[in-house]
C-alpha cells in the first residue's frame, strides 16, 4: 500500500518539473497577482510572462481547462509556498541578506 504525498513532496516535485522562471510566475500567480505585474516584478514582458504561463498549464496537466484552472492552481499552492516566496522570487536576497 502507498502512502499519500506529503504538500513538501509535491512541491519538490513540482521544482523538477518546472523552469525557475515558470516556478517564480506560478509563485508569483498564487499571490494573486496579475501577469502584468509579474512582468514588472520579474523585468520581463508581458508577452514572456504569458508564454511562462501556457508551459506551467502544459506541464502542470491542465490543457484543456486554461488559465483559470492555473489560477486555481496557484492560488491552492499559495497558502503552502506563502513562507518562502520571496526566496523562490529572488533567491540571491535570501532570508538572511
Amino acid at each position: 500500500m502507498s502512502t499519500p504525498k506529503s504538500p513538501d513532496t509535491n512541491i519538490a516535485r513540482l521544482l523538477l518539473l518546472l523552469t525557475p522562471a515558470e516556478f517564480r510566475v506560478l509563485t508569483l500567480l498564487s499571490q494573486g497577482m496579475p501577469s502584468r505585474e509579474i512582468a514588472d516584478r520579474l523585468a520581463t514582458t508581458i508577452h514572456t510572462v504569458r508564454r511562462h504561463r501556457e508551459h506551467l498549464v502544459a506541464k502542470l496537466g491542465l490543457k484543456g481547462r486554461g488559465q483559470d484552472a492555473l489560477l486555481l492552481y496557484a492560488l491552492t499552492l499559495g497558502s503552502t509556498l506563502l513562507p518562502y516566496v520571496d526566496d523562490l522570487i529572488d533567491p540571491k536576497k535570501g532570508r538572511n541578506a
